[in-house]
């Protein structure tokens, strides 16, 4: 049973290190100038939609310092994901159904507020491995 003890090493020595971080939480220690949360991502769209997944994608916040910025992603008012980029993919929907969506970015200093939200229906459609009749 020698890999139980080298696991839970992994995973302490993992521990705060930000490779666990949850909704609101950006990954490390704050850096040197990051002494508040960034602004509130703007400009978000769904420039691609399949009847199970929704494509987002807004613009980068812009800081005043070198903070690292993740952004949580929060579905029917639910966190969903958490994306180091500006776009993100968000599967396992339901065909013709419509969801709320919005985005915050989080640095080692906090959560932004929400971005404006966006209303996105899916088209109808057979889900993979449905068949329409």
């Amino acid at each position: 049973m020698r890999a139980l003890p080298m696991l839970m090493t992994l995973l302490t020595g993992l521990a705060g290190t930000g490779a666990f971080a949850s909704p609101g939480q950006a990954p490390g220690p704050a850096p040197r100038g990051c002494l508040e949360p960034p602004p509130a991502p703007a400009g978000l769209t769904s420039p691609a939609r399949t009847p199970t997944s929704v494509t987002l994608r807004w613009a980068p916040v812009q800081t005043r310092s070198n903070c690292v910025v993740t952004y949580d992603i929060y579905l029917d008012g639910s966190w969903v994901l958490t994306v180091p980029t500006v776009t993100a993919v968000i599967g396992g929907l339901r065909p013709g159904t419509g969801h709320l969506f919005y985005v915050t970015a989080v640095n080692p200093a906090g959560a932004s507020a929400p971005g404006l939200g966006l209303a996105v229906k899916t088209p109808a459609g057979a889900a993979p491995g449905e068949f329409n009749n």
